[in-house]
């Protein structure tokens, strides 16, 4: 028994004819949807789609978020670091910057006892020059504003 190229033929070929005749009855038969289910079917479908349209827009929410918090980071950051030079003037580390802090500069310099956080100037060089900038920004009266 030679089987025909087409797999559904060759299924037709080994079933008995009234079968074959009662599944193709069935197949064209229409089938009547009450219109309330349809209607729900359709709802949900256009509810299950929206959510998925949400879900779609997510990584652009986050991608926005990310964004803004590592803006607020760099912010946060480059204020800490102008921050942090302002007392890294502070030698004696008493909480103020003052002539104490350039005496202590002149003292490490006289005893040969410096480190380079005590350039103040940051020219690389602990020298007379960081003592003088430190004495005159320790003296200097704060700006008034208009």
């Amino acid at each position: 028994m030679a089987h025909p190229e087409d797999p559904i033929e060759a299924l037709e070929e080994d079933l008995p004819q009234a079968l074959v005749d009662d599944l193709a009855d069935v197949c064209d038969a229409r089938v009547l949807v009450p219109t309330d289910l349809d209607r729900a079917v359709l709802d949900r479908a256009r509810h299950d789609l929206a959510r998925r349209r949400r879900w779609r827009r997510r990584p652009a929410m986050w991608a926005t978020a990310a964004s803004i918090g590592l803006a607020a980071s760099l912010t946060v950051i480059m204020l800490a670091g102008t921050r942090g030079k302002a007392l890294h003037s502070d030698i004696n580390q008493d909480g103020t910057i003052d002539v104490l802090d350039a005496f202590a500069i002149a003292r490490g310099i006289r005893t040969r006892d410096v480190s380079m956080s005590m350039d103040v100037n940051d020219d690389g060089v602990v020298d007379q020059q960081d003592v003088d900038a430190l004495a005159a920004r320790a003296v200097r009266l704060p700006e008034e504003t208009s």
